[in-house]
């Protein structure tokens, strides 16, 4: 009798430990990723968070990107307007720079050509002029400028002879022309031209052997 005891209580305790082992490890198995052929099958819930992660994860990108984009064009359109701004203040700053120096240059133009003394030809007749006293600057036929600057001095010289027609500062000769034919009348005439570097006490001059009336000169500071 003991030794069937023993084998029933034996098997009663084999059958609880399977029945414990079965039912402590079971839903282990349900729950744990199941792997088949070495490759992992996710539950329907683990696909759904990866879904939802992801599309976050892209929403984000785009909105951050489309953020990045607006802020870029309103940086973008704001240089713009600032350089507008300042291109028409250096326009304007220009502009008035180019009126401020024209306001300071001087010139005339006299006409009336005729002898003063010896070969000095001078120009009577005022045409025009422009920041300029010509009445002290230009007398008996001698130009002294009241400021010392590079001057453009043209001459047109009409008269009833061929001859040589000259401009000399300070007395030496510093350009030449010689008058040719001009109409049937008979008259000659001589341009001259030169590109002068005056200073305050320097005197310019037109001389020749003759000078029509219609002979004139033009003494522009550049």
């Amino acid at each position: 009798m003991i030794k069937m005891d023993s084998i029933i209580h034996m098997q009663v305790y084999e059958d609880a430990i399977s029945y414990k082992d079965e039912h402590t490890y079971e839903p282990i198995k349900t729950v744990n990723m199941v792997k088949k052929d070495n490759n992992v099958i996710r539950t329907w819930k683990q696909w759904f968070i990866i879904f939802y992660l992801d599309a976050c994860c892209i929403l984000g990108v785009f909105w951050h990107r489309t953020e990045c984009d607006l802020f870029h064009v309103t940086k973008i359109e704001q240089l713009e307007g600032r350089i507008t701004e300042l291109e028409e203040s250096l326009y304007v700053s220009s502009g008035q720079t180019n009126v401020a120096r024209l306001s300071q240059k001087v010139g005339f133009t006299s006409c009336g050509g005729k002898i003063a003394s010896g070969s000095r030809i001078k120009f009577t007749s005022l045409t025009s002029s422009h920041g300029i006293n010509v009445a002290s600057s230009y007398r008996k036929g001698k130009f002294s400028p009241k400021k010392a600057e590079f001057y453009l001095v043209l001459s047109n010289i009409l008269s009833n002879s061929q001859d040589g027609y000259y401009i000399r500062k300070n007395g030496t000769e510093i350009a030449r022309a010689w008058s040719h034919f001009s109409d049937s009348s008979p008259r000659y005439s001589a341009p001259l031209s030169d590109f002068i570097q005056l200073s305050v006490y320097d005197v310019c001059t037109i001389e020749g052997t003759s000078a029509d009336f219609s002979s004139c000169l033009t003494i522009v500071q550049l």
